[in-house]
């Protein structure tokens, strides 16, 4: 009996130290699930993020672009992973961009943000964001490739005004 009873209180710690940990490992996501099966849902989300983030400066930590980092193609995750490397070797000094290419600039006002749907082809699939930032017009497109049961981001073209779009691929392939 001594014996069980140890066995069960061992497996109850063992469940309940997994648990923790699994529980402990998830940071937080502040309203964007990064599991999201609808790409234009997840992207929304984003958008939600800033715009609560203006009202609560303890949210801007979380809107970044990490966000799109996490979800990253194994591709663009490679290019980010570049860039980290990049940053460390300057300093902590930007090198593939300096602003935050969600919101196409380094600070934010956003407003009339219109998410269209996914538009969907095969594996991949597109999402267009329409906002202003500080009244200036701005369009994203996040480009997406199924990997698995997720739809991975695989880049992100960001463009202000009638200025030529800017391709997230490109500025890590141009950076240092």
């Amino acid at each position: 009996m001594a014996l069980r009873a140890r066995i069960a209180v061992m497996a109850a710690a063992m469940i309940f130290t997994v648990t923790a940990g699994a529980v402990h490992a998830q940071a937080p996501t502040h309203g964007v699930n990064p599991r999201e099966p609808d790409p234009a849902v997840w992207v929304q989300s984003i958008y939600d993020l800033y715009k609560r983030a203006e009202k609560d400066d303890t949210l801007l930590r979380y809107a970044n672009y990490n966000l799109v980092q996490k979800r990253a193609a194994r591709p663009l995750l490679l290019l980010f992973k570049k860039d980290e490397a990049c940053m460390k070797k300057n300093g902590g000094g930007p090198c593939a961009f300096d602003a935050d290419f969600i919101i196409n600039g380094q600070d934010f006002e956003i407003s009339d943000v219109k998410v269209s749907p996914a538009v969907m082809n095969g594996d991949k699939a597109t999402v267009t964001v329409n906002f202003k930032n500080f009244k200036a017009d701005n369009t994203n497109r996040f480009y997406f490739v199924k990997q698995g049961d997720l739809w991975k981001v695989s880049d992100v073209t960001s463009q202000t005004g009638k200025d030529k779009p800017s391709k997230l691929t490109d500025m890590f392939k141009n950076s240092n």
